[in-house]
């Protein structure tokens, strides 16, 4: 009897040490999938976990106090949207929060770019505007390379017609000497006097440390600016002094380039 009172303790011993086992197991990331970050008019996102017992939960646009409990593909047309997404479950601790930045392909536009530097060249005129890209491997051949102290574009829409923004989609990957561009400047083409002027300037920003790789969109606002062709010039940046690089120049990586 003694015996038997004993086994019925280890057994529940277990059971209660399994159990903060399990509270103190996490649980894996769920998937946000998709063929491409960039979509025409409209774009379903389903985000996948199959474990049973568990759920997710998401938010839009960084909306983290609001986080909804997903059951279906979610619907986005906005020019910019971000989705993160956890797994939940009671019996586990929750997932790392995933993301993805979704991006609309905005007003048909025709983009001309200068030759890239070393490996990172393209020959596919629309290598700007193809809707393809957003991965980070800076090897992907969606990207464009330039090590160059700065960068001009031609963007034509073939009409004139009123532009609010510009969207520039970047990759960050300081390891492999690839850094936001420092400063970028809009130009605009006025008919009347067959040239370009400026319509916006960002300003330079200082160089923080950041090892997570990474692609981002850089948005300037052109302030309902008319034209049918716009001229954007990107600044690079020399490396910092805490880089392995110092002094040298940073490269610079751009997969595509939005009208509004």
């Amino acid at each position: 009897m003694l015996f038997m009172k004993y086994k019925y303790l280890f057994v529940l011993l277990f059971l209660c040490s399994n159990a903060r086992a399990q509270d103190n197991f996490q649980l894996a990331p769920p998937l946000i999938k998709y063929q491409s970050i960039f979509f025409d008019e409209r774009l379903k996102v389903p985000i996948v976990f199959e474990q049973l017992g568990t759920y997710i939960t998401y938010s839009i646009d960084g909306e983290t106090s609001k986080a909804k409990k997903y059951n279906k593909p979610i619907l986005i047309n906005k020019e910019l949207t971000t989705i993160k997404a956890r797994a939940n479950s009671k019996d586990f601790t929750a997932s790392e929060i995933v993301e993805a930045t979704f991006i609309k392909s905005g007003i048909l536009a025709l983009v001309h770019f200068p030759e890239a530097s070393g490996p990172y060249k393209s020959s596919k005129s629309s290598i700007l505007s193809d809707n393809q890209g957003g991965i980070t491997n800076h090897n992907n051949p969606t990207w464009l390379g330039y090590d160059k102290d700065s960068v001009s574009f031609i963007i034509e829409t073939g009409k004139v017609q009123s532009l609010h923004k510009v969207l520039i989609n970047v990759l960050q990957n300081q390891q492999a000497w690839i850094f936001l561009p420092s400063k970028a400047v809009v130009y605009a083409y006025d008919k009347q006097s067959n040239g370009f002027s400026q319509v916006l300037t960002t300003v330079s920003t200082p160089l923080e440390k950041n090892e997570k790789v990474q692609c981002g969109a850089i948005i300037l606002d052109l302030n309902n600016c008319k034209t049918d062709k716009v001229k954007l010039v990107l600044y690079n940046n020399k490396l910092p002094s805490w880089h392995q690089g110092a002094g040298k120049l940073a490269w610079m990586f751009i997969d595509e380039v939005k009208l509004y």
